[in-house]
């Protein structure tokens, strides 16, 4: 997938300006476990795990004893549309990423990713990794404030396992 990078010191703080304030749009590609319906916000803040340093957790319940130490997360489906009997394939955005905060917002929700043993989804044996793909960055050039749309198509393996799971 996709990945922003800077070339010098100054264009770095620019773009960590614009990412912390939301101005850079992140679109991602997802398979997701059970059937999901269409557009929605998932918004619940993300804080540590209590156990495991590998996984982040997400506080669904107002009265979490985390909230206080949680970041703030926003991840916006966009779309979602059936994928066989099993799967939903969704297009999701998130504002100001938090580190996993699709994986962990989606598994919250009871629909993680298909290949992500770290967060229950689904263990597939023909596909080694998480069915997650950053498509797509909306922002504007640091110097020159030019509308940038740069976008990544789906990488063989996932292509190939949605064509077989279809």
């Amino acid at each position: 997938g996709l990945l922003l990078a800077a070339r010098d010191a100054w264009t770095f703080d620019v773009l960590q300006v614009a990412l912390k304030g939301g101005a850079i749009d992140k679109r991602y590609e997802l398979l997701v476990d059970g059937a999901l319906e269409g557009e929605q916000t998932l918004g619940a803040p993300i804080a540590r795990h209590p156990t495991d340093p590998r996984r982040v957790h997400v506080c669904l319940d107002p009265l979490d004893r985390r909230i206080p130490v949680a970041r703030p997360a926003r991840t916006e489906l966009l779309a979602a549309s059936a994928v066989g009997d099993r799967f939903t394939r969704v297009t999701a955005k998130a504002l100001v990423a938090v580190r996993h905060q699709i994986r962990a917002h989606l598994a919250a929700i009871g629909h993680p990713l298909v290949g992500d043993w770290l967060y229950g989804g689904s263990s597939r044996e023909l596909l080694h990794r998480h069915f997650l793909h950053a498509s797509e960055l909306r922002f504007r050039h640091p110097r020159t404030a030019e509308p940038l749309r740069v976008t990544s198509e789906l990488p063989p393996e996932l292509a190939t396992f949605l064509e077989e799971a279809s």
